[in-house]
């Protein structure tokens, strides 16, 4: 903009050599001064039209053709203006697929207006007066040098035919309407805004000042909204700064928040296109933590697709709670974990829990899993399901799980997970009592774990449950060689088969030959309370306890104990 303003001022004072040096300087900064450029051309021609004076048109174009012959030669050899509207309109179009901009190119150009004028009231009110009194001035000297119809020729007209002919270019879908298509027509409409306060100087002045004062308020949310934005990335940054290697992002603000070296981040601009190659690079690099945009134009989506919409990928784990990063009307933000995952937590005397148990054999092989119990290294879950998976009855049967979503919340060293369990499977009516099929989703269970001192907090929460069911169940199984049942009222193995009712305030299955026992509180009244075991190679080998509530139900937390017995 200063650049395309001297070239104007240079030309004013009769110097065409500095006035095309600074048009091609103005050229060599952006495309932007291009389409000025242009518009300031098909001025002069226009006005030559309607005056047939050869003399004159040569002369006002002198500064502008070499310019424009720069131009001519950049797009020749790099392809510079199509490469900028390619990427604009990449721009716009990733924009309104985020919801950032709307899909239709007239609401597009509306808005791009709409802000112009809101960010530059006074200017938009002020300057159509000043525009009236040039052409009136100019049309009635015969001067070609003189002042007014100098600026209106070489600064005003131009400036204007820029502005519309970007607003065109955002209607039409390439640009998207950055803030920055603006900047090459405010001189213009700042000196009409001047010469009309020039003419009423005390009226319009003291109106002027009042509006500029109005704008600077009006702004002061919508700056505090731009601020806020950041605030999603600033928790990113220091989620990720809890990490001990380098950081992956291409957001400024998470980097700062991270507090790592400048030689610990990186942008996604640097991996290779090959999501394998990629991997090996962030393992070379020693990076341990992502923090990704979902904006589709940064490299790191088109090579890990699913990382910018909030989907993790193999070799990487969302860390902490993902809500935390976004805020309402900003961009979504995830943060992952690259190839640490805190699969396994200790829970002291040789006892420690996995993430997810294996899909293994027998009838839960479809089912997804929760976390799975060993004893000295040695897996013991057998084929059960592990700790806190919810199904749900409703008319047409039972609906299980066989998808989930996995979050590592690990941080301040606490272990803790969350996994999300889809109900798209269905079984447990007359047609398909013994098999278990996909289905369309019940809806969905969050299940959030956190380990500590040798138990497991176990928070169930049910997400969109279909309309209509009339039962839900939290299921905790290990193998069938947890045989011993206990509760207040009994203890042992006579007689301990599927399900039946537990008494008292606490149930406890142990197993004798590991000399291991875990122990769950009861549900509050009168929700149900079921002990069970079956043992019928290959197909079922589990023991578990269950909790069964009514379409009641918002939410429950209990803890599993684990102990060493015998």
């Amino acid at each position: 903009m200063a650049a395309l303003l001297g070239a104007v001022v240079a030309a004013r004072a009769g110097r065409p050599l500095l006035a095309a040096s600074l048009a091609a300087i103005a050229c060599l900064t952006g495309t932007k001064a291009w389409l000025w450029l242009f518009a300031a051309a098909a001025v002069v021609l226009v006005l030559w039209a309607v005056s047939r004076r050869w003399t004159a048109l040569t002369r006002r174009l002198a500064w502008v053709l070499p310019a424009l012959l720069l131009a001519g030669v950049l797009e020749a050899t790099s392809g510079f203006a199509s490469h900028s509207a390619a990427r604009g309109a990449l721009e716009a179009t990733s924009a309104a697929a985020r919801g950032s901009l709307p899909y239709a190119g007239s609401v597009r150009g509306a808005q791009f207006l709409w802000y112009l004028g809101i960010a530059s009231l006074p200017l938009i009110v002020l300057a159509p007066f000043g525009l009236a009194s040039s052409l009136r001035t100019a049309r009635s000297t015969q001067d070609d040098h003189a002042g007014e119809a100098f600026l209106l020729r070489s600064l005003h007209l131009p400036s204007l035919l820029y502005l519309a002919s970007v607003t065109a270019l955002v209607v039409s879908g390439v640009y998207s309407g950055s803030h920055r298509y603006y900047y090459p027509a405010l001189p213009a409409l700042a000196l009409l805004a001047a010469s009309t306060l020039d003419r009423y100087a005390t009226p319009i002045g003291l109106a002027a000042t009042a509006a500029a004062g109005l704008v600077t308020v009006a702004f002061v949310p919508i700056f505090g909204g731009l601020a806020a934005d950041n605030r999603g990335l600033v928790a990113a940054g220091r989620a990720a700064s809890s990490l001990p290697g380098a950081l992956l992002t291409d957001s400024p603000a998470a980097a700062y928040w991270s507090h790592k070296p400048p030689s610990a981040i990186y942008g996604s601009w640097q991996l290779p296109a090959d999501p394998v190659r990629a991997a090996a690079w962030l393992r070379a690099q020693q990076v341990d933590g992502v923090v990704s945009e979902d904006i589709d134009y940064y490299r790191l989506g088109k090579v890990f697709p699913g990382l910018p919409r909030g989907r993790a990928q193999d070799g990487f784990v969302l860390l902490g709670d993902q809500s935390s990063y976004s805020v309402p009307g900003g961009k979504r933000v995830f943060v992952y974990e690259v190839g640490a995952l805190r699969a396994r937590a200790p829970l002291g005397r040789g006892l420690t829990l996995a993430a997810s148990g294996a899909a293994g054999a027998g009838k839960s092989a479809p089912l997804a899993k929760g976390p799975l119990l060993l004893a000295d290294g040695v897996p013991v879950g057998g084929e059960g399901v592990g700790f806190g998976i919810p199904a749900v009855h409703d008319a047409e049967g039972w609906h299980y799980s066989g998808s989930s979503q996995f979050v590592d919340m690990s941080s301040g060293g606490q272990v803790a997970w969350r996994r999300t369990y889809e109900l798209d499977l269905a079984s447990g009516d007359a047609q398909h009592w013994y098999s278990l099929r996909p289905a369309s989703s019940r809806g969905r269970v969050e299940v959030t774990y956190r380990i500590s001192a040798g138990s497991l907090r176990v928070e169930v929460v049910p997400r969109d449950l279909a309309p209509g069911w009339d039962q839900l169940v939290i299921l905790n199984e290990q193998s069938s060689g947890f045989d011993d049942f206990a509760d207040p009222t009994r203890t042992g193995s006579a007689g301990f088969g599927p399900w039946q009712p537990v008494k008292g305030g606490w149930a406890r299955l142990r197993s004798s030959r590991l000399g291991v026992e875990w122990e769950l509180p009861a549900p509050p009244a009168p929700e149900g309370f079921m002990a069970g075991r079956e043992l019928q190679l290959p197909d079922l080998d589990w023991a578990g306890i269950e909790y069964r509530f009514g379409p009641s139900f918002q939410a429950f937390t209990y803890d599993v104990n684990f102990r060493r017995s015998g």
